[in-house]
């Protein structure tokens, strides 16, 4: 029988390792991962040669269960490797020492482990609050992580338990509980992040996918139109030179979609400075040669060298707002911003073409965008300013715009950096 238990645990730790290292893919899993595994060998290395007295095999417990630790730690912290660097050997030398004293005056191993026990408590606790910051695929699988971490956390808080009669049994019993636990509660973590960012990917592409769709069916309407008025005006070289520049801005717009494409499959949207003057001009040729519409027909109220960081995604964001707008009735369109100590919190896109209706204007509120299935009966300019917004960590929210006691409008606000 014992026999029989001996070879499900090691089952069962072969293939939470594996889950482990085949699904961890952030930064931080993989730390964690190899920090759980470093450290549950080196806790079953001490069960097997574990005996009343120090002995000098100790140190390789020791050594392995300080480095997971360690490793834990970094994973919490999702910190670059170099900054706890010296702590590897650092305390691997300090533990050396510790347990070369021991060994010298005949100390209890609880007084050797107990320093090293209190740095994976903290470690645990660490990371407790790393997965409880982190957005969960499912609730249930939140708290079993962190309940198995912070039980860890204990069985080493309680460890000096161990000098009473009885007492080792005691705390090493709640202690395998609690790693085991917390080894298959980060597998089912880890799996449910990769199914998230799976649907996440299937989500992002149909997004792009729609951009490119609905951008270049409206690049080739420009292009028709200039060619068309060609045909009659008397100033053919302009509209010649239109529709060549608006062909030109399709070619790199492709360019730039391919290259978000190949990005987001890989990694998280990147972002960057960018003039909001400029994008707004750039929307704004865009969208005026479309509809033939002047220029008092926006007004723009944002200092011309204001910065804004964000993702590449947020020219089209634009566009589709304020294409949608015009598409829609609206007289003209008042872009500004809203700035608090010396940074750009939000942009205020507002039109005048009698609001949206309650079932649409709640669509766009929803915090849980790409998550959502997509609502029936919404044009695809309006299903991509929210997929769009959710690409780019834009807090999107639509109000009303009240003019003499009615709707004249609508106000977007497209909140940065958490605002």
């Amino acid at each position: 029988m014992d026999l029989i238990m001996a070879f499900s645990m090691l089952t069962l730790y072969g293939t939470v390792t594996w889950g482990l290292l085949r699904y961890g893919r952030t930064k931080s899993d993989r730390y964690w991962a190899l920090g759980w595994i470093v450290y549950s060998g080196g806790g079953f290395f001490g069960i097997m040669v574990s005996t009343n007295q120090l002995v000098i095999t100790d140190i390789i417990p020791l050594l392995l269960m300080y480095l997971g630790s360690i490793l834990i730690h970094e994973g919490s912290k999702n910190v670059s490797g170099p900054i706890l660097r010296p702590l590897y050997v650092g305390g691997g030398v300090v533990l050396m020492a510790i347990l070369g004293v021991g060994l010298v005056f005949d100390l209890h191993f609880v007084f050797i482990f107990t320093p090293m026990g209190l740095l994976v408590a903290y470690s645990c606790i660490e990371s407790a609050g790393a997965v409880r910051s982190r957005d969960p695929v499912m609730k249930q699988q939140h708290l079993w992580l962190v309940g198995g971490l912070l039980l860890w956390a204990a069985s080493w808080i309680v460890f000096p338990l161990a000098l009473m009669p009885s007492g080792y049994e005691f705390v090493m019993a709640i202690q395998g509980v609690a790693v085991l636990l917390t080894g298959a509660a980060m597998l089912m973590f880890f799996i449910g992040s990769l199914t998230e960012s799976l649907e996440m990917q299937y989500r992002i592409s149909q997004v792009v996918s729609g951009v490119v769709q609905h951008d270049i069916r409206n690049y080739l309407q420009t292009v028709q139109n200039a060619l068309e008025l060609a045909k009659t005006s008397t100033e053919r070289d302009h509209w010649f030179s239109i529709a060549d520049s608006t062909l030109s801005h399709a070619s790199r717009f492709i360019d730039e979609m391919r290259d978000i494409a190949a990005a987001t499959s890989r990694e998280e949207m990147t972002t960057s400075e960018v003039l909001i003057v400029h994008v707004v001009e750039q929307v704004w040729t865009r969208v005026k040669h479309e509809y033939s519409l002047d220029d008092d027909q926006i007004t723009i109220t944002i200092p011309p060298r204001r910065t804004l960081r964000t993702c590449g995604l947020i020219t089209e964001l634009m566009w589709n707002i304020i294409d949608n707008a015009f598409k829609h009735g609206s007289k003209s369109v008042r872009v500004s911003e809203e700035f608090e100590n010396g940074v750009i919190r939000a942009l205020i896109i507002e039109d005048d073409g009698g609001g949206l209706p309650d079932t649409v204007r709640d669509f766009l509120n929803s915090p849980s965008g790409l998550k959502e299935p997509v609502a029936p009966g919404l044009g695809l300019g309006l299903l991509l300013i929210r997929g769009l917004s959710q690409l780019c960590g834009v807090s999107l929210t639509t109000t009303d715009s009240i003019d003499d006691g009615g709707v004249r409008g609508t106000i977007f606000r497209l909140g940065f950096n958490g605002h």
